[in-house]
């Protein structure tokens, strides 16, 4: 029914996180669940965490959400989300063209 990431995409470059997406709608019945740390930090923790953390594409909000457009997943929501002083954002995504032959 679902596919969760956390914490995943700000680890390989745009045009993977569009391909990898897209692989997702082929996995999934509902939902594709992303939590994801953008650049927009508040708390000097989350800041050094960011600045410190191994991913290299750490992204705004606003890159994330243009990824999830060139993919083939519709953004539902996007949520602002604090895992501890770090600013994350909790994505939740639907195929675009739903299969209603893989519903149950």
């Amino acid at each position: 029914d679902m596919v969760l990431m956390t914490d995943f995409l700000h680890h390989i470059p745009s045009q993977q996180c569009i391909n990898l997406l897209n692989v997702c709608t082929n996995l999934v019945n509902q939902y594709v669940i992303n939590f994801e740390p953008v650049t927009e930090q508040y708390n000097p923790i989350g800041r050094w965490v960011n600045k410190n953390d191994r991913g290299k594409y750490i992204r705004s909000l606003d890159e994330l959400h243009q990824i999830y457009k060139e993919s083939q997943l519709e953004l539902i929501e996007s949520l602002p989300l604090m895992i501890g002083p770090i600013s994350t954002c909790a994505i939740i995504s639907r195929p675009t063209i739903l299969d209603k032959t893989k519903l149950i």
